[in-house]
Order: structure tokens, then C-alpha cells, then sequence
């Protein structure tokens, strides 16, 4: 009796591991999770080892180039010393350097070329006068540039351009500024003297 028993229990022991293995061949259910997509990519039949699994999913990549805008200046000081008869001349030269995408500008501020009573060329501050003698302040600018904007020689004023860009290409340059003063006899004795200011603007 015991061992009919065991055969029925056997019996019935290998009739539940096929049946499930059956349940197990007939249904499988594969996820594939995608990111922050979360879609889920299921199959419910028989996995035979040949089913491909895909899925896709979006990754951010964020990058900064950081702003760049120097100007470096040939000198701090232009002394004409005593000035001749004629024109006496003097330059400087500035290098910028920026990875602004529309160019660079430098601007020259002057105030005038003048002592505590006269000033030499045709502008010159209200609080001065005009030298009687025939006199001339000026400036111009040239630059290494291939596509630039420069100055051509003109009077010293309150505030000119002397070196435009609109590329970066043609911002990494060297641009040189030339400075005249002219005289004559009649121009008063006395000592002369300006400050330029240099204002470079980058156009991110």
C-alpha cells in the first residue's frame, strides 16, 4: 500500500514539473526599460533564443566655451619730445585676441593735445584756446587684419574707431596707430600733453 503510494505521489510530482516547464516554454516575458523613456518592450510566446531586444533612450550633452577678449598695448607712454617745424611722428601698436563671434571694435578717446592755456590742431577743449600758429593734431590707423575697418588720417577728436572686425579670424590681430603733430613758428612755446584712453569691445 505504502509503495502505490509512492508511485502515485512520484507520478504525480512529474506530471507538475511538466506541466510547469509546459506553462514555462508556452509564455515568456521580456522587458526592456529604455532610460527615461520607460517604454517596455514585451514578448509573450515561446523564446527560442533568436528574439532581439531594442530600445532607445535620449542623453543631454551640454558643453561652454568660456568668453575670451584681450588687447595688449605696445607701450604706456608716446613722447614727441621738442617738437620741429613741420610733422613729428609717433605710433603704437595693440594686439586683441577674442573668440567673440562678430569681431572686435577699439576705440581711441583723446583729450586733445593742449598746455593749461593753448591746445595744438583744430579740436581742443572749451577751457583752452587755439595756438595762433598753424598747427595740426592727427591720427590714423593700420592693422594685419585681411577684413577690417581701420582709420585714415584725420584730425584728433573726442572719440574714434581706429579697428573693426566681424570675425574672430580678423579680431587676432595687430593693429598699428600713427599720431602726427605739426607745427610752425608761431606755434606758443609751452608743454604739451594728451591722455588716450583705449576701450576694446568684444561682440559675443
Amino acid at each position: 500500500m505504502k509503495t502505490n503510494l509512492k508511485k502515485v505521489l512520484a507520478t504525480l510530482w512529474l506530471v507538475s514539473i511538466v506541466a510547469m516547464n509546459s506553462a514555462y516554454a508556452a509564455t515568456i516575458t521580456w522587458n526592456v526599460t529604455g532610460g527615461t523613456t520607460n517604454n517596455d518592450v514585451i514578448w509573450d510566446g515561446t523564446y527560442n533564443g533568436t528574439n532581439n531586444a531594442t530600445g532607445s533612450t535620449t542623453v543631454l550633452v551640454t558643453a561652454e566655451v568660456a568668453p575670451i577678449l584681450t588687447m595688449a598695448i605696445s607701450t604706456g607712454a608716446i613722447n614727441f619730445g621738442t617738437l620741429t617745424l613741420g610733422d613729428n611722428n609717433q605710433s603704437l601698436s595693440f594686439s586683441t585676441a577674442t573668440n567673440a563671434e562678430g569681431g572686435v571694435n577699439v576705440a581711441v578717446a583723446s583729450n586733445w593735445l593742449q598746455s593749461a592755456t593753448k591746445y595744438i590742431g583744430t579740436y581742443g577743449a572749451t577751457a583752452t584756446g587755439m595756438t595762433t600758429g598753424n598747427d595740426f593734431y592727427k591720427i590714423s590707423s593700420t592693422s594685419t587684419a585681411t577684413t577690417k575697418t581701420v582709420l585714415a588720417e584725420t584730425d584728433v577728436a573726442n572719440t574714434q574707431n581706429v579697428f573693426t572686425a566681424t570675425d574672430v579670424a580678423n579680431s587676432n590681430q595687430v593693429t598699428t596707430v600713427n599720431l602726427k603733430a605739426t607745427i610752425d613758428a608761431q606755434t606758443e612755446a609751452d608743454n604739451y600733453g594728451d591722455t588716450l584712453t583705449f576701450t576694446v569691445t568684444g561682440n559675443f
